[in-house]
C-alpha cells in the first residue's frame, strides 16, 4: 500500500520535533542569545525596513513582517463570504483551501497551546513565562483555563508558523509551482521567530506540521478541485 504524503511528513517531522524539545531548544536559545543574535538581527531589520529607533523591547510593533499572519487570520472569515459568490475555478479552490485552513489551524494551535502549556525563551516583555528567567520551567500541560486559551498562554506550537504553513501548503496544493518559494516563505518565517528568541526550534518545526495537517485535512474534507500533489 502506497504511504500517503501527510503521513511521509508526519514520519519526517515528528522525529525532528521530539528531538529539538529533547536535546537542542534550550542549547540553541540559549546560544542565540548569549551571542545578542536577537538584538543586532533587530537592529538591522529596523535598517532594513527603516523603522524608528524604539526600544528593543518593543518587537511586535517593530517587526512588521511578523504583522501579517494576525491579518490573515482576521481576514479568512471574509474570504469565504467573497468565495461563495465566486464561481468555480482555481482561485475560488485557493481561497476556499486558504480560508478554512488557516481558521482551523488558528483553533487547533491555541488547543494545543493550552494543552502543553510551554514557557516562551527570551521574550522582550515581561507578561510571559519566560525559559531565560526561570530554567526550571518547561511544559506545564493544561495549566490555566481552557476557555482563555491564545497566544498568550504558551509558545508551543508556534501559532504564526501553524497559520502560515496552513496557508501556504493550501497555495501548494492549487498552484503547484509555487512550491520552492512557498517552502522558502515558510521556512524563513519560522527561522526569524527562532532567531529572535521568540520561540524554541521545536515549537516552530511542530507549528509547520499542525499547519500542514491542517491544509491536508481540510482539502479532504471539503473535496476541493486542488492540484495533483503525489498522495
Amino acid at each position: 500500500m502506497k504511504m500517503s504524503l501527510i503521513t511521509k511528513v508526519w514520519l519526517i517531522m515528528l522525529p525532528l520535533i521530539l528531538c529539538a524539545v529533547f536535546f537542542l531548544d534550550r542549547g540553541l536559545s540559549a546560544y542565540l542569545f548569549q551571542n545578542s543574535v536577537p538584538k543586532n538581527l533587530m537592529f538591522s531589520l529596523r535598517e532594513i525596513l527603516h523603522l524608528p529607533a524604539d526600544d528593543l523591547s518593543s518587537v511586535h510593533a517593530s517587526v512588521l513582517m511578523l504583522d501579517v499572519i494576525p491579518l490573515l487570520i482576521a481576514c479568512s472569515p471574509i474570504v469565504l463570504f467573497v468565495v461563495a459568490m465566486m464561481r468555480p475555478g482555481r482561485l475560488r479552490d485557493l481561497m476556499m483551501l486558504g480560508g478554512v485552513s488557516v481558521m482551523v489551524a488558528f483553533v487547533l494551535k491555541n488547543d494545543l497551546k493550552w494543552f502543553f502549556h510551554r514557557d516562551w525563551p527570551f521574550l522582550w516583555t515581561a507578561d510571559h513565562a519566560n525559559w531565560y528567567l526561570n530554567p526550571a520551567h518547561g511544559f506545564h500541560l493544561m495549566a490555566g483555563r481552557f476557555s482563555l486559551i491564545d497566544d498568550g498562554i504558551g509558545a508551543f506550537p508556534s501559532g504564526h508558523s501553524a497559520v502560515a504553513f496552513a496557508f501556504l501548503t493550501s497555495f501548494m496544493m492549487i498552484l503547484p509551482r509555487s512550491r520552492p518559494l512557498c517552502l522558502l516563505a515558510g521556512c524563513a518565517l519560522s527561522a526569524l521567530m527562532v532567531l529572535l528568541c521568540f520561540h524554541f526550534l521545536g515549537d516552530v518545526l511542530a507549528g509547520a506540521l499542525v499547519g500542514v495537517s491542517c491544509a491536508f485535512a481540510v482539502r479532504k474534507i471539503l473535496g476541493a478541485r486542488c492540484a495533483e500533489v503525489g498522495i
